[in-house]
């Protein structure tokens, strides 16, 4: 995974098993571990250069996300290419270069998804909270589930909302097999209320099993989060719409002009085929 700070570098957490990993041997021989690694990728100098501060466990597919203080999130992905999943999630000071929290035993939702935390979609939410005005407040998906956390300035997360499954049974959206999403953009006029979107995915069996020959999903799935005085009236629903074609494993850019462009993918089975 990876995520820009507030000066513009890229922050890459996790990464990659090594060479001698790969019973196949088609991995590049040069192929070092790189699971608890840290990487910062400078516009200036355009180099990486890796920081001495460590995960405290193995991210291979994790999603991060910055925080507006400049911590990042980091959260699941599997152990490695074979499994199996990894609950945790950290958190990591890019402006002191430091680990600040690692949560090994994962937090409800990283539990919940099991053998979908493979590139969660997770937002942060434009939310403030009377009570607790330095916390800040992510969104969490993948599949078909997802949950709403606060996270205070000593780094600790809280449950704030489970929200509903989609309304359609048996198949998956947003993570990294499966649909796209993005978070939609924040208008004056509706009060800087939150939406996010889906495009895509697949059906799916019990968890554990890749969708890797199931049809796409020409569907798209839409919540309105709103603001943070919402959450008491646990009201979400989804609303679903047809898409012109069927996706799975797109991408989806939400562009200056407001508008999302949803590329590549295909319309049935996943990356390798």
């Amino acid at each position: 995974g990876h995520s820009h700070i507030s000066d513009g570098t890229i922050v890459v957490p996790g990464g990659e098993m090594p060479a001698s990993a790969y019973p196949d041997c088609k991995a590049p021989a040069d192929l070092l571990e790189g699971r608890r690694t840290i990487r910062h990728f400078s516009p200036t100098t355009q180099q990486f250069t890796t920081i001495a501060a460590q995960l405290a466990s193995d991210h291979w597919y994790p999603t991060t996300t910055t925080l507006p203080d400049d911590r990042v999130i980091i959260t699941g992905g599997y152990f490695s290419l074979f499994g199996p999943p990894n609950p945790a999630v950290e958190v990591y000071n890019a402006k002191t270069q430091q680990m600040v929290a690692s949560y090994l035993g994962g937090i409800p939702f990283t539990n919940d998804v099991a053998w979908f935390n493979l590139y969660p979609a997770q937002f942060l939410l434009p939310w403030t909270s009377p009570a607790a005005p330095d916390d800040y407040f992510v969104f969490m998906f993948a599949c078909d589930r997802g949950e709403i956390y606060s996270v205070n300035p000593a780094s600790q997360f809280a449950q704030v909302a489970v929200l509903p499954p989609l309304p359609m049974p048996n198949i998956c959206s947003a993570f990294s097999s499966a649909g796209a999403a993005v978070l939609l953009p924040l208008k004056p006029q509706n009060n800087y209320a939150a939406e996010v979107v889906m495009f895509g995915g697949t059906s799916r069996k019990d968890p554990g099993y890749c969708p890797c020959s199931m049809p796409a999903l020409d569907k798209s799935f839409r919540i309105r989060l709103g603001n943070f005085a919402d959450v008491s009236s646990n009201a979400y629903q989804w609303e679903m719409e047809t898409m012109p074609m069927k996706r799975t494993m797109s991408d989806a850019v939400l562009l200056p002009n407001g508008k999302v462009i949803i590329v590549n993918g295909a319309e049935v089975s996943h990356l390798s085929v």
